[in-house]
């Protein structure tokens, strides 16, 4: 089993939101740790196909809260 982590991604900012979609996570683990900083909570509908994606490309997907970013366990 591989696991496989992303933190600090802050898909709040158009910046790096746009840069995720032209260079989306490459799925090189079986679990993906969203170790943080990822999302504010207060936008997370903004970002469903993002982690649809996401849900698509591992078998399991771990997040947990780190300061202001959101906790999703899928």
């Amino acid at each position: 089993m591989r696991l496989q982590f992303a933190s600090d991604l802050h898909l709040e900012f158009p910046e790096n939101r746009k840069y995720m979609v032209s260079n989306p996570l490459k799925a090189e683990g079986d679990i993906l740790l969203l170790a943080g900083d990822i999302i504010p909570l207060k936008d997370i509908d903004r970002h469903g196909d993002f982690f649809d994606l996401l849900a698509d490309s591992y078998g399991h997907i771990i997040g947990f809260r780190v300061t202001m970013s959101i906790t999703i366990l899928i």
